[in-house]
């Protein structure tokens, strides 16, 4: 085989699946700031950029650090997890959207806002805000 043909191949081959794990990206939940219709978070971390119809901070964070930062929430925002010092949003607007904390276990989320905004929200439990 055509050591040409065989590196077009192999190019082929790589763009294809960087486009698969991009779109498997995209429908899960980026730390890129990929704009989608819901952000589910479920592992802490920082998560940058983005406009998102919905962000939920699973339970799966458990007791964990999570960081937005840059982050437009357009309708609602659900945090399930986090603990004592975990869920900070940096320069965020959740301005138009509803907040719900909603953990049931673990400790008592904090949710430091820094430069940024919370619409309406509903607390069940305990949170510090």
């Amino acid at each position: 085989m055509n050591s040409k043909v065989v590196i077009a191949v192999a190019a082929v081959v790589i763009l294809v699946g960087a486009g698969i794990g991009a779109f498997a990206l995209m429908n899960n939940g980026s730390k890129d700031g990929s704009d989608s219709s819901t952000l589910s978070i479920d592992s802490p971390g920082e998560y940058l950029n983005g406009t998102y119809d919905k962000v939920i901070i699973g339970k799966g964070v458990g007791d964990g650090d999570v960081t937005l930062k840059g982050i437009k929430i357009l309708k609602e925002l659900i945090i399930r997890g986090g603990g004592s010092h975990s869920v900070t949003m940096d320069g965020c607007d959740a301005s138009q959207a509803r907040t719900s904390i909603e953990k049931e276990e673990g400790e008592t989320p904090r949710v430091n806002l820094i430069n940024s905004q919370l619409g309406e929200t509903d607390v069940t439990g305990r949170a510090i805000i």
